[in-house]
C-alpha cells in the first residue's frame, strides 16, 4: 500500500489502479485513504475485474447491456427446469427443492469461469459406463447446459464473459495503456483472470 501511494505521489499526472477482489473494494479505499498523506484516493482508482472491465467499455463506448448476472441466472435456470421437467430425470425433481437453483447456477458459473464447456462434460458422460446417479445427473447437466445456452445467445452476456470481453478490448484502451497496476487480496485466479492478467 506504501509502494503505491509513493509511486502515486511521484507520478501525479500517471493513472495507478489498484485491483482487488469485489468484496474488498471498500475497505481498500478506506485503508488508501487512511495511509495517503492527503487523506484522498487522487490518482488511484481502486477497482474489482468488473469495475475495471466497466471503466474501459465507457472510454471505447462500449455498449453492455443485458448482463446477466445471479439474480438472473436464477430465474432463467427456474423457467429452463420447469418448462423441462419431464426430460430431466435428476433434476426435474429436485425443482422445488430448497437451494437447489442457487446450486445449479453456482455449478455453471464455474463451468464459465473456469472454460468447461459441452465437450469437457460430453467427455465424462460418455465414459462412464452403465447406468449410474452421475451418468444421469450428467445427461441432466448437459441437458440444462444447452438449454441455458440457447436462452441467452443473442439475448444476454454472461457476468463472466465480462473479463473475455475485457482482454479483447485491453489493446484498445489509452487508459490501460499509460497505467500501473497494483494487485493485492487474490488468492488465485481463474484461467480467465490468468488470460486477462497476462494481456494487462
Amino acid at each position: 500500500y506504501q509502494e503505491l501511494i509513493q509511486a502515486s505521489i511521484k507520478e501525479p499526472d500517471k493513472k495507478f489502479f489498484f485491483l482487488v477482489p469485489e468484496q474488498f473494494t471498500m475497505q481498500a479505499q478506506r485503508d488508501i485513504v487512511t495511509l495517503h498523506p492527503k487523506h484522498g484516493t487522487m490518482n488511484i482508482d481502486i477497482v474489482s475485474f468488473n469495475r475495471l472491465a466497466y471503466r474501459v467499455f465507457e472510454e471505447l463506448n462500449i455498449r453492455c447491456e443485458h448482463v446477466l448476472e445471479d439474480f438472473g441466472k436464477s430465474m432463467l435456470l427456474q423457467r429452463i427446469l420447469m418448462k423441462h421437467r419431464q426430460e430431466l430425470p435428476v433434476f426435474g425433481a429436485c425443482v422445488n427443492k430448497a437451494g437447489f437453483i442457487d446450486e445449479l447456477k453456482s455449478l455453471l458459473t464455474e463451468l464459465f469461469q473456469y472454460r468447461i464447456g459441452r465437450e469437457d462434460i460430453e467427455q465424462v458422460y460418455g465414459a462412464i459406463t452403465g447406468t449410474s446417479m452421475l451418468k444421469n445427473k450428467l445427461h441432466d447437466l448437459l441437458y440444462v447446459y444447452d438449454a441455458f445456452r440457447e436462452e441467452v445467445q443473442g439475448n444476454y452476456i454472461i457476468a463472466e464473459h465480462i473479463l473475455e470481453m475485457l482482454a479483447q478490448h485491453v489493446p484498445e484502451s489509452q487508459l490501460l495503456q499509460n497505467s500501473v497496476i497494483y494487485l493485492d487480496g487474490f488468492t488465485g485466479f481463474t484461467p480467465v483472470q490468468n488470460d486477462l492478467l497476462a494481456k494487462l
